[in-house]
């Protein structure tokens, strides 16, 4: 039983090694991965510096994987190395390393398997990772389900979600005896992440409080505080309960999921309460966005692409009338349309920048033709080639106005 609980702690270690390292170089999402919360001693300093430490514990076990240089390079013990090496630090293709390996696509893929068991099997082996089986086994599957749910990143409402949560939890908190006050500061409560994400963060918060204190009593508060929402979660003992035990840890499920919903949670305990503190991003304040386009079909996309993502959009179907459309809706931005009957965008971006109550107003030029150039030095702060896929427009928006 031993035997095979230490198989499968191998072999999902194996997984998740294979996946860090084919995102060696992406840090936001290396501070996602379930790795980086097994990492010794990672949070005693900043949580953004635990991707470059489990970054750094990557490359350096590879390079003890290393066969010493007395090895001829021919020798097959250079091939796990070579392989992880050349596939993930590199970021060679597949078919060039078979050829200048000389390896066939199976023994290519045998090698990274033997190389990313050794390393896994030198890790557990000298405690690089605070792991056991269930930790492991339950993080997986939890970065499995993450990996596969389809993030949004939409305005939501953060009341409807605590109310659908508190709901879900309540009958817990009863057989707990635990009291759950109502909340305060809940009125507007606009947050920007993906719906279901952010009430399985309330749920899985609640849970947590509730169980910290039974037969005691759960407060809440929200406050906005600059670009985030703070959501604060006070469990505190009633008369007739104890007080938790000391050094209550942090679920990683809990940190898992803020962590995909783009947020932070802390815990602190004082007197006998224990207080769990989420900081969600807030929605932003909602952009206006005017589009110089004759094309309806065009709008219409936009407009659902822009929905719920803190953008109205404002058609100006008529480029003979930019300017005048323009300055009466006072947008933040112009997405402006090249190919255009009478006037074309290369001429109302001219007039745009000629104009001195508008030459500021950052444009989008969003057109067939790819003309970077060309657009940039007539003014325009960023270029889309049509068709444009929703994440370039929001991402373009958001780096030019958020």
């Amino acid at each position: 039983m031993a035997e095979d609980r230490s198989a499968r702690v191998l072999e999902e270690l194996v997984i998740e090694l294979r996946d860090a390292f084919a995102h060696l170089h992406d840090r936001s999402y290396l501070l996602r991965h379930p790795l980086t919360r097994y990492m010794r001693g990672q949070m005693t300093g900043e949580t953004i510096q635990a991707a470059d430490e489990l970054r750094r514990l990557l490359l350096q076990s590879l390079d003890e994987l290393r066969p010493g240089e007395q090895t001829p390079a021919s020798d097959p013990a250079w091939r796990p190395y070579n392989v992880i090496h050349r596939r993930y630090v590199l970021g060679e293709e597949a078919t060039r390393i078979e050829r200048e390996l000389t390896l066939g696509t199976r023994q290519v893929q045998r090698e990274q398997r033997r190389g990313l068991e050794l390393i896994a099997t030198a890790l557990l082996e000298r405690e690089r990772l605070a792991v056991s089986a269930p930790e492991v086994e339950q993080a997986s599957a939890l970065a499995r389900e993450l990996s596969r749910l389809p993030h949004s990143r939409v305005v939501v409402d953060g009341r409807e979600q605590w109310e659908r949560a508190l709901a879900a939890t309540r009958a817990l908190a009863e057989s707990y005896g635990v009291r759950l006050a109502e909340a305060t500061g809940a009125g507007d409560l606009s947050l920007l992440g993906d719906p279901a994400l952010l009430r399985q963060l309330f749920v899985l918060a609640l849970s947590f409080a509730v169980k910290l204190m039974p037969r005691g009593w759960v407060a809440v508060s929200f406050a906005q505080e600059g670009e985030q929402v703070l959501c604060r979660l006070c469990a505190s003992p009633g008369a007739a309960a104890a007080p938790p035990s000391p050094g209550p840890e942090l679920p990683s499920r809990l940190v898992a999921l803020a962590e995909a919903q783009r947020a932070a949670v802390a815990m602190s305990a004082a007197g006998g309460r224990v207080e769990l503190a989420l900081s969600l991003p807030a929605a932003p304040r909602e952009s206006t966005v005017a589009i110089v386009e004759d094309n309806q079909d065009v709008v219409d996309l936009f407009m659902r692409y822009l929905k719920g993502r803190g953008y109205r959009l404002l058609p100006v179907m008529d480029a003979t009338r930019a300017l005048e459309s323009i300055r009466e809706l006072a947008p933040d931005a112009v997405i402006l349309d090249v190919m255009m009957r009478e006037v074309d965008g290369w001429e109302v971006l001219q007039r745009l920048k000629a104009d001195v109550t508008l030459r500021r107003l950052p444009v989008i030029v969003c057109s067939v033709l790819s003309e970077p150039e060309l657009a940039a030095s007539l003014g325009a702060a960023a270029s889309l080639v049509k068709p444009v896929r929703p994440t370039q427009l929001v991402e373009c928006l958001d780096g030019l106005l958020r």
